[in-house]
């Protein structure tokens, strides 16, 4: 088998081979393929329809949640809406079939909707989207959330999260995609011991970051590369 056939079959093993081997072993046969010049690039799971020109990203996270974690669903909302908009202005992204003209609503506009509206838990996700005026609604639930590997003792990180990913088109009120849950994990393959320089803070708002880093890929595509593990510092 030449080399190149040979990365080919790589690239396409690479995803199954992470979860049984780990990236330290097949990080180099990913470096060598960047450097013969492969494109690393992973299309998007899901692409909004030619008549999506606004959409609203909305979290839901339950009371225990909210108690435990704050603001856990605005930042998250923050996060993903930020990073579908540079997405979606991207020239780099080819794998989308068109220009993506899409303005996504943001988060701080959704949250003085929902301080506004203190019963939006109760409305159906295309309400709220017909009610913010968007054409789309991705709608994130929350679950089995946690940061620690060891419960109680909490001396090694390890978040954990399923978040139940939905859109809706409000015009109609029909899912176009989902709920398909998705499951983060980060790190992958061990725990982070606590530690000054990696206080609590400053992991969270990492992993949060991971999470909406990983619902992103279901819209826009992503490197390769950024499906390894990468440590905070």
């Amino acid at each position: 088998m030449t080399a190149k056939p040979f990365f080919r079959l790589l690239l396409v093993l690479l995803p199954v081979g992470l979860g049984s081997l780990g990236c330290q072993v097949l990080a180099p046969f990913y470096v060598a393929a960047v450097m013969l010049g492969f494109d690393q690039r992973v299309p998007p799971v899901f692409e909004f329809p030619e008549d999506a020109h606004r959409i609203v990203v909305v979290t839901y996270t339950d009371l225990a949640t909210q108690v435990e974690f704050g603001h856990l669903d605005y930042e998250l909302n923050d996060m993903l809406s930020r990073m579908l908009w540079q997405g979606f202005e991207d020239p780099k992204n080819d794998f989308l079939d068109r220009p993506r003209k899409i303005e996504v609503i943001k988060a701080s506009r959704v949250a003085r909707w929902q301080d506004e509206h203190h019963d939006w838990t109760s409305w159906e996700p295309a309400d709220i989207g017909k009610a913010l005026k968007a054409d789309y609604v991705v709608y994130l639930e929350v679950s089995k959330l946690t940061l620690y590997e060891d419960g109680p003792s909490q001396i090694l990180y390890r978040g954990h999260a399923d978040v139940r990913v939905s859109v809706i088109r409000t015009e109609n009120e029909e899912t176009v995609y989902g709920p398909e849950t998705v499951s983060i994990h980060f790190p992958k393959d061990r725990p982070i011991p606590v530690s000054p320089e990696l206080p609590p803070s400053k992991f969270r708002r990492e992993f949060i970051r991971r999470m909406a880093e990983r619902i992103s890929w279901i819209f826009l595509p992503h490197e390769r590369g950024d499906e390894f593990d990468k440590t905070p510092s």
